[in-house]
């Protein structure tokens, strides 16, 4: 039977595929605190790659639906 992620659970999962494909393409890791910055607008990546926009688009849009429920993360 199919099963819908919860929304948490699915901001760790593409918080994850972001940090490995930023490490791939950049050649070195993001911190979780980083991260957060660059998803509150407080910090750009520079350059940014189509396939970096895209993953951070969708993480973007779990993320704040999460912060419309109230949930910190």
């Amino acid at each position: 039977m199919f099963r819908l992620e919860a929304p948490k659970e699915q901001f760790e999962r593409l918080k994850e595929e972001f940090k490995d494909l930023y490490k791939r393409t950049y050649g070195r890791e993001i911190s979780d605190e980083e991260l957060l910055e660059v998803l509150d607008g407080k910090k750009e990546i520079i350059p940014m790659t189509y396939n970096i926009a895209k993953a951070l688009e969708e993480l973007a849009d779990v993320y704040w639906r999460l912060r419309a429920m109230g949930i910190k993360l």
